[in-house]
């Protein structure tokens, strides 16, 4: 069985614990890495990971490059070609500060023939402009392979595409119930570390701007609230805070 090699990176919450996957900074990129192992049918081996709440450069991802360059160094030996893969190149870009980000996208590019980002599913070099930049700025977007000409009759076509939606539909309700998850659990870090902590003050906080809805965007007081309320009535949590 194939074994694929990927990397973590973690911008808040705690810094240790005995195993860092269970960290809540690191649980959705595990979920990401988790389920491409499960559909190449391969296992999953964490082998770097690197923790910064602001990048201002190459040297706050010590243990990244240091993969990428052995990554290389092998492939020039003729040692076979190892590719590291996290769940989103963007991430490390969305905690990038300004004016670091070019001296870190000039870097990856340098490796990017090792590198893939399962949101972009393309090395960094072969996306094109338009998606390079957004990801330069810490926008999660996907790479789109171009389409061929569809020979098929209409009516199977017609079938594909309401099955392509239901797919498209749970896909989208699998990502949603995923992004709750991780505010619920970076929520509640929060707390245990701030005890007397409203949501509004942990969405004001460094960790709480980090985090992304499904659509990409920063959640917002009433849009996290809903959430954590629908979550609560799931799972009946005790002890959450949500008062402004």
């Amino acid at each position: 069985m194939s074994t694929i090699a990927g990397y973590l990176f973690l911008s808040y919450g705690p810094k240790y614990a005995a195993d860092v996957t269970q960290l809540p900074a690191a649980r959705k990129q595990m979920r990401a890495l988790e389920d491409c192992a499960e559909g190449q049918h391969a296992d999953l081996k964490i082998v770097a990971w690197d923790y910064a709440r602001e990048i201002h450069g190459p040297n706050d991802l010590p243990n990244l490059f240091k993969l990428l360059e052995t990554c290389r160094a092998n492939h020039l030996q003729n040692t076979g070609k190892q590719i590291i893969v996290m769940d989103d190149c963007a991430r490390v870009f969305r905690v990038a500060q300004p004016g670091a980000e070019d001296a870190l996208w000039a870097a990856l590019l340098d490796y990017s023939d090792y590198l893939v980002g399962l949101h972009q599913q393309k090395p960094l070099h072969a996306l094109s402009p338009e998606l390079s930049g957004l990801v330069k700025f810490g926008h999660r977007v996907t790479a789109k392979t171009k389409p061929t000409k569809n020979a098929r009759p209409r009516q199977d076509r017609v079938a594909q595409t309401h099955e392509a939606r239901q797919v498209s539909a749970r896909s989208r309700r699998k990502a949603a119930r995923r992004c709750a998850q991780e505010l619920g659990e970076a929520f509640a870090a929060y707390q245990q570390a701030h005890p007397d902590a409203t949501l509004k003050a942990f969405l004001a906080s460094e960790g709480g701007k980090i985090l992304r809805s499904s659509r990409g965007k920063r959640w917002t007081y009433r849009n996290a609230l809903r959430v954590l309320r629908e979550e609560a009535d799931k799972q009946d949590p005790a002890g959450i805070e949500l008062v402004a």
